[in-house]
């Protein structure tokens, strides 16, 4: 049951939507919510799974140094408009083939990787990737990634390893990389780059 696992290992500041969302409070730099995760969240329940902030400047999850999201079940993961920090491990793990993750203008730092994708489907749009301890996103053969205008930076490890399918699409932006101790992007798989930019710049 989605709601009774999460909401009883983040904080009570969570106002729960319904069984399957939790929507995160506050608008202003004054309404600034941070939510401290107190217990590994485990894995996911089946279904759809939504978290929604209304600013990913001021509502921000601190995972704490514990697991977050793992997709084991047909689960369907979506995040908007939240930062997340400090997690152990992968703050998105997949290990299903129906199971999706889709995040939206979500900050990710501060933490060892973004998403690990043994097998399932994830899509980042218009998000921001910035100071991880190791290789932003892991793609396994199986896995499917969609990065829409999105950024990294300052990563310790390579940005994207992958042995799937990665379609970077820079719809509005170049897309950029840069700032890495390594800057690397290690391709055993395909990697499909879209949109009107076209410009994948590695530094």
């Amino acid at each position: 049951y989605i709601e009774g696992r999460y909401t009883g290992v983040i904080n009570s500041t969570f106002k729960d939507l319904s069984s399957e969302a939790i929507s995160l409070q506050g608008n202003s730099s004054a309404d600034d919510k941070t939510y401290t995760v107190t217990d590994n969240l485990g894995t996911t329940a089946a279904g759809k799974f939504t978290v929604t902030g209304q600013d990913n400047t001021v509502n921000i999850i601190n995972a704490n140094n514990k697991t977050l999201f793992n997709l084991s079940n047909d689960t369907n993961l979506e995040i908007e408009n939240v930062a997340i920090k400090n997690s152990n491990g992968a703050v998105v793990k997949l290990n299903n083939a129906n199971a999706t993750a889709k995040l939206t203008d979500v900050v990710i730092s501060d933490t060892t990787s973004a998403v690990d994708n043994a097998v399932g489907s994830v899509d980042i749009i218009s998000s921001e990737i910035k100071d991880l301890t190791s290789t932003a996103i892991v793609n396994d053969v199986a896995g499917k990634v969609s990065i829409t205008d999105t950024t990294f930076s300052n990563n310790a490890g390579e940005y994207i390893k992958n042995k799937g399918t990665v379609d970077i699409i820079a719809s509005a932006n170049d897309y950029v990389l840069d700032n890495s101790t390594t800057g690397k992007i290690l391709n055993d798989g395909t990697i499909n780059l879209n949109g009107t930019a076209k410009k994948l710049t590695v530094s």
